[in-house]
């Protein structure tokens, strides 16, 4: 009789190591979709721990496990520390097996959680001088616990960090510099990264004078999103902010102990603002122009 090649099933885009509930490690659960030929009679998973070499069994994979006529399987006993690859077949009552499905690769952690953390939040990128950025964002999540955070700089790893906060040295002046964050967790699981922060250090590097705080952007036309932010704040102290209508109604008061401050001007109406920042060494006054 000719032999005939099924339809090739189709594996799911996603490997789940072990249990949503109750992750192991050295396991993988494989799903794939049902193939429709009337004389079907199961599938075939071959996997190994290299990228398959053809389309059709074996692709160079290393072993074969008969899953019988269902779609999904529980892989166990798997070397952890190392990339399986996996791909699926289909074959029929005649004994007849398609090619291989589409290949999905997986790292085997020695955990056993592959749940990446959620994406960091709120990046905000903060000119503090002609030299230095400060950045900050909100904490992720995870299933066991973020590890910690990458940095990007323009899509290039800049450092990593434990803390939701890094300032950025070393920058030259007048230049436009673009962020994003990503978390991990001590699986090696990395989140996508967040959405990116741009600044732009101011045009000259202090000369040893202490620079003032200030307020940008004026004049402040962002989204309803957008934020007015205030820089060059003393860290290691509290900076009172005070904001004014020119008739001298108090709108806005913040106290904070941070390099910069940021807020969501939703409730300003457009116009003209006096604010204050008061410390310890005296007070900065400055204006705030709103268009909206």
């Amino acid at each position: 009789m000719k032999k005939k090649l099924l339809h090739s099933s189709v594996i799911s885009a996603v490997v789940v190591l072990g249990s949503v509930l109750s992750l192991f490690a050295g396991t993988a659960q494989l799903s794939w979709d049902a193939n429709s030929e009337s004389d079907l009679a199961g599938y075939k998973i071959y996997y190994g721990f290299a990228a398959r070499t053809s389309t059709c069994p074996a692709g160079g994979y290393t072993t074969t496990v008969d899953a019988g006529n269902t779609t999904y399987y529980l892989l166990s006993s798997l070397q952890n520390g190392v990339t399986f690859y996996f791909s699926i077949t289909a074959y029929d009552t005649s004994n007849n097996e398609s090619c291989l499905s589409n290949e999905v690769s997986k790292y085997m952690s020695s955990t056993g959680d592959d749940v990446a953390p959620s994406v960091p939040a709120n990046l905000l990128a903060v000119p503090a001088s002609g030299a230095q950025i400060d950045l900050s964002w909100s904490a992720s999540s995870d299933n066991v616990g973020v590890a910690g955070y990458r940095i990007y700089r323009a899509g290039t790893l800049l450092t990593s960090v434990t803390s939701l906060t890094h300032s950025d040295t070393g920058l030259s002046p007048a230049t436009a510099y673009s962020y994003a964050v990503s978390a991990y967790d001590d699986a090696g699981n990395e989140s996508e990264r967040s959405a990116a922060a741009s600044a732009t250090t101011s045009a000259s590097v202090s000369s040893g004078a202490e620079q003032k705080e200030y307020a940008y952007p004026v004049p402040f036309t962002g989204d309803k999103n957008a934020r007015v932010t205030f820089a060059n704040l003393k860290a290691d102290e509290t900076s009172k902010i005070e904001i004014y209508s020119l008739d001298g109604n108090l709108i806005y008061e913040k106290e904070v102990t941070a390099p910069y401050h940021s807020f969501i001007p939703s409730d300003f109406a457009s116009g003209t603002y006096v604010y204050h920042i008061k410390t310890s060494k005296g007070v900065t006054t400055g204006k705030i122009v709103i268009i909206k």
